[in-house]
């Protein structure tokens, strides 16, 4: 594992350079498109200098896939553990020199013009030190340590101000010895924070566990492919035209919708032949769905909306595409999602997505009644069940998915799908040619 890791880090090394030296730009009219170069010896000169510049400067560390799962103690610093929570934190070495630092507030004398950046910024303030500080303690959920040493060298140190606000003085600090731990800590199993999980990991998961692993906890990235952010691209554009109807209650004129496919419609990787083609089939889909669908667009009731499931010990996450008001009488309306498609998908899966959001809207007390798998080159709409059964099942498909990955139990599934798979030249289980 950690010999892949290494493979897997160097991986998204030349993944990184490809984004920069690949992506296409739009020319000063902002309709054209200005491809990168991408050819040629300068190429690799040019990756040869990145590569020498991140190895001098990034000081490079790979740690062996699943090590995050671990039972053991996570170290970082308090700004990396922005937005994160553990049910134990220790802040330790919070001297009067560190927290807040020596030399927060001072005036220094700068070189460049100051009216050019904030001072404030870069010399620091009290403020924000005591932010940073209530960042640091609220990472804790059940237990928390704050504390200083007081002769961290050979001179003695005074404990951080704030560590003395939060302890009511100097003589209300504790040594380590008359500290007394809570119940759960000492004995007691603490409770873990419900597992958070996208629906996306979970059917690529299911789909093949074996090529989840290889991208997802290896972290093997693939090539670059040229269309890649189509199908994001539509979804954006249809987005917008929805907030647009929402907002002036009318539907956009076709030259309306030409002129925002000419200004929102971007793949960043595309050369100019596959962005044409690419910008053709956008167009013939949403003239399609703006064709077919103009009274919808009235009722839209959100788009991209979020969702959350809540089951026990397990947070199933994902985004709807639209979500239509069927009803508007009652207090509570009557709705129905539907997610796009611009290619063929995993049907089975796809069901699987609505019905997600559909228990997931159903604990935020919405009125789910129905579901649709939008296919958005042929315009066809497949309905999907949403009866209390259907969801029960859906909610238990998604329990045995999840603990299916708590266990590690990345089994391969080889078939059709190896054909598109990016990792089948790595897989010893891959049942076609890769050549």
């Amino acid at each position: 594992m950690a010999a892949l890791a290494v493979i897997a880090r160097f991986t998204q090394l030349i993944a990184d350079f490809e984004k920069v030296v690949r992506r296409s730009r739009r020319g000063d009219d902002g309709r054209g498109i200005i491809e990168a170069s991408d050819r040629g010896h300068s190429l690799y000169h040019r990756f040869a200098t990145f590569l020498a510049f991140y190895l001098k400067n990034e000081k490079p560390s790979v740690e062996e896939p699943g090590a995050e799962q671990l039972d053991a103690v996570h170290v970082m610093t308090i700004h990396q553990s922005k937005g994160l929570q553990w049910p134990v934190v220790f802040v330790p070495s919070l001297t009067a020199t560190r927290l807040p630092p020596g030399r927060v507030g001072r005036t220094r004398e700068w070189l460049i013009d100051e009216r050019l950046f904030s001072r404030d910024r870069y010399e620091g303030t009290d403020d924000q030190e005591r932010r940073l500080f209530y960042v640091a303690m609220t990472r804790a959920r059940e237990w928390l340590s704050i504390s200083a040493h007081r002769t961290p060298r050979v001179r003695p140190v005074r404990p951080s101000p704030y560590l003395l606000e939060v302890a009511g003085g100097e003589h209300a600090l504790r040594t380590p010895d008359q500290l007394v731990l809570p119940v759960s800590v000492g004995g007691a199993q603490i409770e873990p924070e419900g597992r958070r999980v996208s629906f996306s990991e979970l059917a690529a998961a299911d789909r093949c566990g074996l090529a989840h692993w290889y991208r997802d906890i290896v972290g093997l990235r693939p090539a670059l492919a040229v269309e890649m952010g189509y199908g994001r691209a539509v979804h954006h554009l249809l987005r917008l035209i929805a907030e647009d109807v929402q907002a002036t209650g009318r539907v956009p004129s076709r030259s309306a919708v030409e002129d925002l496919l000419d200004r929102e419609f971007y793949l960043p990787f595309a050369p100019r032949r596959t962005f044409a083609e690419l910008s053709k089939a956008a167009r013939r889909l949403i003239d399609r769905y703006v064709a077919d669908h103009r009274d919808e667009l009235h009722s839209i009731w959100a788009t991209e909306r979020p969702f959350e499931l809540h089951l026990d010990g397990l947070v199933v996450t994902g985004r709807a595409d639209v979500v239509i008001r069927l009803d508007r009488s009652g207090s509570v309306p009557q709705l129905a999602i539907a997610d796009y498609k611009t290619a063929a998908a995993h049907l089975p899966d796809n069901e699987l997505q609505i019905q997600t959001y559909a228990a997931a809207a159903a604990g935020e007390g919405l009125d789910v009644v129905a579901g649709w798998i939008h296919d958005l080159p042929t315009g066809r709409r497949a309905p999907v069940p949403l009866s209390e059964e259907r969801l029960r099942r859906a909610t238990d498909e998604l329990r045995r998915r999840a603990r299916r990955l708590d266990e590690g139990d990345y089994r391969p599934r080889p078939g059709e799908a190896c054909r598109r798979c990016d990792v089948a030249r790595l897989c010893r289980f891959a049942v076609v040619s890769t050549r």
